[in-house]
């Protein structure tokens, strides 16, 4: 017998009073992952606001997730600006990447749509899905993807496979006005903004 943090009446064997079943001999089985730990499943998130412009919040969440070390990417659809594109990526916090289509306007109306924004909507796309398979991400966001599709402007059963076969691990959250009910159905998330109207009163 020797002294031990649990008393005197432990032997040095592998004895363990919680465990009496322990042995040195038997060997720790690992269950498939690099440490034995089961990887948790990533969380797919959607959120759905009857405006634009209602991803602020999760943006900012983007964002500071960056800042502590996460690997991010936020690839907005609809809203273009200046020197944009996939080749022309905002980087910051040194591990969060945010793509836009290069086109100089915000895409709100399908009948003004050019084959130019077409392109420019596609190839965000193309950048969002080899980064979506790659497994290179903890976090994607992509911001109006779902009226993207209703717009004609990406092909749903391409994105909608996308999605389905994205790594486990990932965390995955869409945003927009616009979601069809085969992305909300493979959702293990879905949240509903509300718009909430002014009483109207007056502060006089």
């Amino acid at each position: 017998m020797v002294n031990t943090p649990l008393g005197n009446n432990a032997p040095a064997t592998g004895y363990h009073p919680l465990n009496s079943s322990l042995r040195l001999d038997w060997p720790v089985r690992n269950h498939g992952t690099p440490h034995g730990f089961a990887q948790a499943d990533g969380l797919f998130q959607v959120t759905v606001a009857p405006f634009r412009g209602s991803c602020n919040d999760v943006l900012s969440q983007a964002i500071r997730l960056a800042g502590q070390g996460s690997r991010v990417m936020i690839a907005q659809f609809l809203s273009g600006g200046i020197n944009q594109g996939p080749e022309q990526a905002t980087r910051l916090c040194g591990s969060l990447e945010w793509i836009r289509p290069a086109i100089d306007c915000c895409l709100v109306d399908p009948a003004a749509i050019t084959p130019q924004h077409h392109q420019a909507v596609n190839a965000v796309w193309a950048a969002s899905r080899q980064q979506l398979s790659s497994g290179g991400l903890d976090l994607m966001v992509l911001d109006e993807l779902g009226l993207a599709l209703e717009f004609g402007l990406l092909e749903e059963g391409h994105v909608l496979k996308a999605l389905r076969q994205r790594p486990a691990s990932l965390d995955l959250t869409l945003i927009g006005s616009a979601m069809s009910d085969a992305i909300l159905d493979m959702a293990n998330q879905v949240t509903r903004l509300r718009c909430r109207h002014s009483s109207g009163g007056s502060l006089n």
